[in-house]
Formats: C-alpha cells, structure tokens, sequence
C-alpha cells in the first residue's frame, strides 16, 4: 500500500512502535496482571485500580492504573526485603 494512504493509520509505517491503549476490557486487564476476575473487581472496589464504564454495559480499566498498581506492588516487595530481619547474632 503506498505510503501516503497510510499515514492516518497508527504504527503502520516506519517502524513506529506499537501505541498501548488507553484503557482495556475487564479480559484484557486480568491479562495484564495474571489475575482472575473476583480479585479485579476487589482492587476496583478498594480504589487500586481505575475504571470506568464504556456506555451502560461495558467496564474499562485504565491501562496507566494497571502499570501503577504493579509497580506499587514492586516497590512494597523491594522495601520488604531490603529491611533488615530482627532476631540475629
């Protein structure tokens, strides 16, 4: 296809990289963060996540929540094991 019908199309052309969403299904953020719907809907309800409903039945997850709640959890993992333990002689 010749270039100039492309260049309205994203991250079709020149090696561009591929663009991340915005925002994803309930499915796609489970994937995200290898997690089951039950305990999405939990980190929605405690206001970890962010979402929004797309018209009157479908629910969207802001992809930058996600990215942030992983990192969120990196950072608390990586403070955990730099303390040091009690106990030793």
């Amino acid at each position: 296809m010749p270039e100039h019908l492309t260049d309205d199309i994203p991250n079709k052309r020149r090696g561009d990289q591929p663009m991340e969403p915005l925002a994803v299904s309930t499915r796609m953020a489970c994937q995200i963060l290898s997690c089951g719907r039950a305990f999405l809907d939990e980190l929605d309800r405690r206001g970890e996540v962010e979402s929004f409903k797309d018209g009157h039945k479908f629910k969207r997850f802001v992809t930058k929540s996600l990215h942030a709640y992983v990192a969120r959890r990196v950072a608390a993992h990586t403070s955990q094991r730099q303390q040091p333990q009690g106990g030793g002689a």
